[in-house]
């Protein structure tokens, strides 16, 4: 494989890299958000009903 300057493909797979390394960290931080959420209102509905909801 060789490496042009001159072709802009290869930055172009770079800052889609870029934006797919960024895309995934966003998922997770939502996916740990999301999961902390049903957490506390699994927590929150036992308090108060005393029983267990599995969401």
């Amino acid at each position: 494989m060789v490496l042009r300057k001159d072709i802009p493909s290869a930055r172009i797979g770079r800052s889609i890299q870029r934006e797919k390394i960024m895309t995934r960290k966003l998922i997770t931080l939502f996916d740990i958000i999301w999961k902390g959420f049903i957490f506390q209102c699994r927590k929150f509905l036992h308090e108060i009903y005393e029983c267990d909801f599995s969401l």
